[in-house]
């Protein structure tokens, strides 16, 4: 199983600034933060113990038009979708910055790949 979370829309601007440029450990000590903070909330959570997938699967317009709003085997929304103006409004897809969670451990979505959270 993975964990799908991202970071919160109110998150301070001075931490997720940082977000875009995610590339190595260096670059990963905003989402420390934020996630010591309590800035991410689970989103989702797929079948299997693939982060790529996981990834995949949560991209708006690849696979599914919404993947928050369509029916997808093998994952679970967990926060429901916001309403505005009596129109559903899906979630956005996952990105950098954004925390996926294995039996491996928590990984930091980076610009390229994942890097391990590493929270110790």
């Amino acid at each position: 199983m993975v964990k799908i979370y991202h970071v919160h829309e109110d998150a301070p601007m001075s931490l997720t600034r940082e977000l875009f440029m995610i590339r190595t450990q260096d670059h990963a000590l905003a989402v420390r933060e934020l996630w010591a903070q309590g800035f991410y909330t689970q989103m989702a959570q797929s079948d299997g113990d693939s982060l790529s997938m996981a990834y995949r699967i949560t991209q708006n317009g690849v696979d599914y038009d919404s993947w928050s709003m369509d029916d997808i085997p093998g994952l679970k929304v967990m926060t429901p979708c916001r309403v505005r103006g009596g129109r559903v409004l899906g979630h956005r897809s996952t990105s950098v910055g954004d925390i996926l969670e294995n039996n491996q451990g928590r990984w930091i979505v980076a610009s390229f790949g994942f890097l391990p959270l590493d929270m110790e």
